[in-house]
């Protein structure tokens, strides 16, 4: 068997890639995109695209008065996950969706990456379940998958849940169960927690992310209206599909005051999404003479919206977003404040991050410039923020990598502790 790790995720939202992306710029990783590098064939790649806008269309849906709900409620049938009373229940029966994920693999589905994986050998992570379930079924090499959300449908895991080349990396214990309710064996799931990158950890032990942590904590303790050392730093974020965009308008618009008064530091993150970061953008020259205070980001690379996420949460003091996949970013200290929900994975995110009390529900946006300072001067965001890194694991990325190596049986091209100082990094 080669060295390396082909890193394999899909275009379904920023969620897959987001957990993709601390594994892929290691060295000896490289990253393959279901439907772009793949190297599938015309066809397959037209149907992942396919897929692809589909998925962005019902996630805006959404908000469309009588059509919206009804086309979100099918989709939340597709991707149903049982009730959390279940969670130690036998679930492993098959549904509908997975067979036809499964159906789909055996037409074709997922046969450029296996391919690749047959002809190269290598060990495989995946934080998409279609390549996992199509690898572990049609290769004879290790498949590691990644989940990216607090629970999961049952499409994640193969009919034959006890296939020996099929390992999982569950990101929170709620996740570990319903795996294990799918007939996962036990040996086969490892409690690691969601892959962050480096230059949020900093290594096995911490240091980057102790350091944020103890600045963060600092100042939300200690925040008073008249006595503030520094602005409040609000970060707003949408989906890889765009909705809720609007909701960053209405964060700047009712902390117009408390920006301009050097207050508060607000920054709208509109992803991958130029149409977006021209909206924020507008709003943002509409609002600030000075042209100061708040921050649009965007980028068109993955690659660089990933780094430059990384360096906005580095000092951010809450996160306003979907409870996504980046309900695990309460792990490092930051308190959640989450737009509705979409989907059951998200819904089962809130319910997760509500249960341990690292974040909470968005009120009116509107009026934000008295709610969300509220909760920052009271302490409440202090007590999520504690919460949240008391509970969290933050190490998933080198711990799963050891995993890898030690499962795998070689040594991958991948230093087994990547500390700070030996960690090397390639461009996707």
């Amino acid at each position: 068997m080669g060295k390396g790790l082909i890193v394999a995720t899909a275009e379904m939202g920023l969620g897959h890639l987001r957990a993709a992306q601390p594994f892929s710029v290691a060295a000896g990783s490289r990253l393959v995109i279901m439907g772009k590098n793949d190297e599938s064939t015309h066809a397959e790649k037209k149907l992942w695209q396919r897929m692809l806008n589909g998925y962005e269309r019902v996630s805006r849906y959404k908000s469309i008065p009588v059509l919206g709900p009804i086309v979100f409620a099918g989709m939340n049938a597709l991707l149903s996950i049982p009730k959390r009373e279940t969670v130690l229940r036998d679930c492993s029966r098959p549904t509908i969706p997975l067979k036809m994920v499964e159906r789909a693999i055996k037409n074709g589905l997922c046969s450029g990456i296996i391919g690749v994986v047959q002809r190269e050998e290598q060990p495989v992570l995946a934080t998409f379940y279609a390549p996992a379930l199509a690898l572990s079924q049609q290769t004879d090499v290790p498949v590691f998958c990644q989940i990216c959300d607090s629970d999961l449908s049952r499409a994640w895991v193969p009919s034959n849940p006890t296939q020996n080349n099929l390992y999982y990396f569950a990101p929170c214990e709620r996740a570990q169960q319903r795996l294990v309710s799918y007939g996962v064996n036990p040996t086969s799931i490892f409690l690691t927690g969601f892959p962050f990158p480096h230059q949020l950890v900093g290594g096995s032990q911490e240091p980057l992310a102790r350091k944020n942590w103890a600045q963060r904590y600092d100042f939300l303790t200690k925040a008073h209206p008249k006595l503030q050392s520094r602005p409040f730093h609000v970060v707003y974020a949408v989906g890889g599909a765009g909705a809720y965009w609007e909701i960053g308008v209405q964060i700047a618009q009712s902390l117009y005051h408390e920006i301009t008064q050097g207050n508060v530091r607000l920054t709208l993150i509109a992803g991958t999404r130029p149409d977006i970061a021209a909206k924020y953008m507008s709003v943002k020259r509409s609002l600030m003479v000075s042209n100061e205070g708040i921050d649009v980001f965007y980028s068109s690379s993955y690659n660089e919206y990933f780094d430059g996420f990384a360096q906005i949460m580095e000092t951010a003091d809450v996160l306003w977003t979907k409870p996504s996949e980046l309900s695990f970013y309460s792990a490092l200290g930051i308190p959640i404040v989450m737009a509705p929900p979409l989907g059951p994975q998200e819904e089962a995110n809130r319910e997760w991050l509500l249960g341990f009390g690292g974040a909470t529900d968005q009120r009116d946006p509107s009026s934000c410039n008295v709610w969300l300072l509220n909760q920052l001067y009271s302490g409440s965001l202090a007590r999520m923020a504690k919460n949240g890194w008391g509970l969290g694991k933050r190490i998933a990325l080198y711990e799963a990598l050891d995993i890898i190596n030690a499962t795998a049986n070689q040594s991958l091209a991948i230093a087994p502790t990547l500390e700070p100082e030996c960690m090397e990094f390639t461009q996707i």
